[in-house]
């Protein structure tokens, strides 16, 4: 569970960002938050009515600082790695052995190993598929990737918790509470 918790937010992060890029190239006007949901960064700002209390209006410009927040920090080296889909699977699961939390020793060795595999994988992907003998600047950026996904979670926990708590936001489902906070 500890696992999961910590992954499923860097995970969107990442899946987010390279799935839009696949589709709109470097276009960074709008964002894939999922099959079925799309952010336009250009979009006015409205108003909604709180789930808890249908008198008060809020308003969601919030969520747009912290997307410009979350932007600056993960943009740059994202766009500047151009990720090929070896490399994506590879972050996925390097990202996934970046824990917040302690986890018991024998999930860590699994983690450890599928980690091992992936870099293993990487490395043939880079001498084989890609020709490369210097791939050392991809797993550099790789490894900044991973570091600006960590930064980015903590960027989205302290935003949501304060969202939630200020502004009483109602979360029905606390499953998501509790993999948010």
């Amino acid at each position: 569970e500890l696992i999961f918790k910590d992954f499923v937010g860097k995970f969107s992060i990442i899946e987010c960002n390279y799935r839009s890029r696949q589709l709109w190239g470097d276009n960074r006007r709008f964002l894939l938050c999922s099959i079925v949901t799309c952010y336009d960064f250009r979009a006015p700002m409205g108003k909604t009515k709180s789930v808890k209390n249908n008198d008060a209006n809020y308003d969601f410009s919030a969520f747009r600082a912290y997307a410009k927040d979350q932007n600056a920090v993960f943009l740059p080296i994202f766009m500047r790695s151009n990720l090929s889909d070896s490399e994506f699977h590879a972050l996925i699961i390097l990202i996934m052995g970046e824990l917040e939390s302690g986890v018991s020793e024998q999930a860590m060795a699994i983690i450890d190993r599928y980690r091992e595999e992936a870099l293993q994988d990487l490395q043939s992907y880079y001498r084989n598929e890609l020709g490369l003998t210097d791939y050392a600047s991809r797993i550099g950026n790789l490894m900044s990737l991973s570091h600006a996904i960590q930064e980015c979670k903590s960027l989205f926990k302290v935003f949501f918790r304060f969202y939630s708590t200020i502004f009483d936001l109602y979360v029905t489902n606390e499953m998501l509470e509790d993999v948010y906070l």
